[in-house]
């Protein structure tokens, strides 16, 4: 009986050790999203919601939504001395459900060295996406990131400044070609 009672104390103090440890990583996980949040609201932006946070560069990119703002925006964040700095504002695209055309910006941003395109569509049968130069060079296929909101964000991300014009084209998810700019 007292082994059976050790071995209780035992399972009961894993079973909290282990709830703990799972706690502290979930709140680690919320507190850098707090932390680039309180970042972007020092700006005096009110954030609704970030939908996606990519490394790059020396810091991060934060693509969110303003509250009471139908865009999509980006923010250029760097840690410094523990404590995330607003970088820049790389720009907005107005969220649009009435189409399903690309919307998109580049950035050419020299000092942090990011050179991409941000768009979104809002077509759901695309699920692959490829930019070119119209002679063909400089292909690349983009990240698609799913909302859950009737809207992909997608992000091409280059070695060097890339300049309009840009060729765009969408696929299905059999590999069917179905949108092309």
């Amino acid at each position: 009986m007292k082994h059976f009672l050790r071995f209780l104390g035992v399972l009961g103090i894993l079973l909290i050790l282990s709830s703990c440890s799972s706690n502290t990583v979930q709140n680690q996980k919320l507190s850098i999203m707090e932390e680039l949040k309180q970042e972007i609201n020092s700006q005096n932006i009110t954030i609704d919601k970030i939908y996606h946070v990519e490394i790059i560069s020396d810091g991060v990119l934060v693509l969110y939504k303003k509250m009471n703002e139908n865009m999509l925006s980006e923010a250029f964040l760097r840690q410094k001395d523990n404590e995330w700095e607003w970088g820049m504002g790389y720009g907005e695209i107005t969220i649009k459900s009435d189409t399903d055309d690309f919307l998109w910006h580049g950035t050419n941003d020299e000092d942090t060295q990011v050179f991409k395109i941000t768009g979104i569509t809002t077509n759901p049968d695309i699920e692959k996406i490829i930019t070119q130069k119209p002679d063909g060079t400089r292909e690349k296929t983009a990240k698609i990131i799913n909302t859950g909101e009737g809207f992909k964000i997608w992000n091409v991300f280059y070695e060097k400044p890339i300049n309009a014009p840009v060729e765009f084209t969408a696929y299905d998810g059999q590999g069917k070609e179905i949108l092309k700019k």
